[in-house]
């Protein structure tokens, strides 16, 4: 769970690295962004509208993808 903290600050190639070598899949990526922003957007208003519901089933397609590649080799 440290990493997965941690990650939530790095830049886009770091969490790329992550999700490549498996160290984390895409759901627990998404939804610990999800909760980050959930956290600080009411103070920050980056956010007007989320689209939360498109990027869980992104996340749980990329992991898919990524399951059935393993299986296959």
């Amino acid at each position: 769970m440290h990493e997965l903290q941690a990650l939530l600050t790095a830049d886009l190639s770091a969490q790329a690295a992550a999700l490549a070598s498996g160290r984390v899949g895409s759901v627990a990526l998404t939804e610990a962004t999800l909760a980050r922003i959930d956290e600080r957007n009411p103070g920050l208003n980056a956010f007007v509208q989320l689209a939360a519901a498109g990027a869980r089933a992104a996340a749980e397609a990329s992991d898919a993808r990524r399951v059935a590649r393993v299986a296959r080799t």
